[in-house]
C-alpha cells in the first residue's frame, strides 16, 4: 500500500512514511533482498592503498612514453613522405595524446571530490575512451596499409601519388570509428556524490563492451587478416632477409595481444559480474579489483612500448636517430636534402624498382617494423 501525501496537510507522522517504505521494501523479490544483504564491501582498503600508487605509475608511464616518442617523431618527420611514415606519424600522435591523458585519468580516480563540473567530467571521460580505441584502430589502419603495399603491391603502385590521401582518409576513418564507439562515454560520465564516475551500471557495461570492441576485437580481426597475409607472402618468398622482416611482424602482433588481451578479458568478466545477481565474496572482489589494476596498467603501457620496439628492431631507425643526434640541434627539425623533394611516388613506395618497402633493400630499410 502506497501512502499519498497532501503537500498542504501537516498532520501526517513518520509512521506513515515507515509503512510506505515497508510496503515498497516487501515488494522486492526475496532472492534479490538476500543477495543485497550478503554483498560485502571488501576492496575499500585496497582502493585506499593504491590511490597514491596508481597516479605515480601512470605519471611514470606517461613521462617515459612521451620522452620516447619525441625522437621517434623527429626521425619520422625528417624522412621521406612515404605512406608508412605518414601512418606512423598519426600513430605516434595518437600515442602521445593517450599518454598525456593518463595523468588526468589517474587524477580523476584519486580525487576525493570532483570540483571541475559535469561538462569537464563528461568531456575528459569521453576523450580518454576515444584515445584508447583510437590507438588500437590506428594500429589496424597501419596493418591495412602494409597489406596493400605487400600483398596487393601491383595495384598499390598504380596510383602512388594518391597514397598520402589514402593514408589521411584511413586515419580519419579510424578516428571517426573511435569517436563513435566512445559516444556512450561522453553520455554516461556524471558527477555523483562529488565524484566523476559512470552514471549507471548499464551505461558502464555499454562503455566497457564498446571499448573491448574498439580496442581489441575489431583491431585484432583486421591485424590478424592483414599480418597473416603478409606473413604468408613473405614465407613463400623464402628469403633470409624477408624472414628477418617476418620476425618483426610477429613481434608486433605478440606485443599487441600480450598488452591488450588480458585487459579486455577482465573487462568482459566485469560486465558479467555487474549483470549477475549472485553476490561476490571478498576473495572474488579482491581478485577482480587486482586483475583490473594490473591489466589496466599493462594495456595503458602499450603506447609507451612502441619507441622501444623501434629502437630494438629497426636498424634504419637507429641509424637515422644517430645521424640526427650528430647534427646541430638547430637542424633537427629540417629534412635532409635528399628527402626534401621526396613525395609519395613510385620511388618512395618502391614501385620503380618493382619492390615494396617490405622488400628489404641493400640498406636494410626494414619498414615492416612499422606494424608495431
Amino acid at each position: 500500500m502506497k501512502a499519498d501525501y497532501d503537500e498542504y496537510d501537516f498532520n501526517y507522522s513518520d509512521d506513515d512514511a515507515d509503512d510506505a517504505d515497508a510496503a515498497n521494501f516487501t515488494s522486492i523479490p526475496k532472492n534479490l533482498l538476500a543477495a543485497m544483504a550478503e554483498v560485502p564491501v571488501c576492496t575499500d582498503w585496497l582502493q585506499d592503498s593504491t590511490m597514491s600508487l596508481v597516479p605515480a605509475v601512470y605519471a611514470a608511464v606517461a613521462l617515459a612514453g612521451v620522452a620516447g616518442h619525441l625522437p621517434l617523431l623527429l626521425v619520422l618527420a625528417r624522412g621521406p613522405s612515404t605512406s608508412t611514415r605518414l601512418h606512423l606519424l598519426h600513430l605516434a600522435a595518437c600515442d602521445v595524446l593517450f599518454l598525456a591523458m593518463l595523468p588526468v585519468q589517474a587524477a580523476m580516480r584519486a580525487a576525493e571530490r570532483w570540483s571541475h563540473g559535469e561538462v569537464c567530467c563528461s568531456l575528459l571521460g569521453g576523450l580518454f575512451s576515444t584515445n584508447l580505441c583510437g590507438a588500437s584502430l590506428m594500429l589496424a589502419a597501419l596493418g591495412v596499409d602494409r597489406y596493400l603495399a605487400v600483398v596487393r603491391a601491383r595495384g598499390w603502385a598504380r596510383a602512388p601519388r594518391a597514397a598520402a590521401r589514402r593514408v589521411h582518409a584511413t586515419c580519419a576513418a579510424a578516428w571517426l570509428a573511435a569517436l563513435l564507439m566512445s559516444a556512450p562515454s561522453f553520455a554516461n560520465y556524471r558527477v555523483l556524490s562529488a565524484e566523476c564516475v559512470y552514471g549507471n551500471e548499464r551505461g558502464k557495461a555499454t562503455v566497457r563492451l564498446l571499448q573491448v570492441l574498439g580496442s581489441c576485437v575489431l583491431p585484432g580481426v583486421i591485424m590478424s587478416f592483414c599480418y597473416g597475409s603478409i606473413a604468408w607472402r613473405l614465407l613463400r618468398l623464402r628469403d633470409a632477409r624477408r624472414q628477418r622482416a617476418l620476425r618483426i611482424v610477429y613481434a608486433a602482433v605478440v606485443t599487441f595481444v600480450a598488452c591488450t588481451l588480458p585487459y579486455n578479458v577482465v573487462a568482459v568478466v566485469d560486465v558479467y559480474a555487474w549483470s549477475s545477481i549472485r553476490p561476490e565474496n571478498c576473495e572474488e572482489q579482491t581478485l577482480r579489483f587486482t586483475a583490473n589494476l594490473v591489466t589496466e596498467v599493462l594495456a595503458y603501457s602499450h603506447c609507451a612500448i612502441h619507441p622501444v620496439l623501434h629502437a630494438c628492431l629497426s636498424r634504419a631507425f637507429r641509424q637515422q636517430l644517430l645521424a640526427m643526434l650528430l647534427r646541430s640541434p638547430a637542424a633537427w627539425g629540417r629534412r635532409p636534402r635528399a628527402h626534401r623533394a621526396a613525395a609519395v611516388g613510385p620511388a618512395s613506395e618502391g614501385a620503380s624498382s618493382g619492390k615494396t618497402e617490405l622488400s628489404l633493400s641493400a640498406r636494410d630499410t626494414v619498414l615492416v617494423h612499422t606494424v608495431i
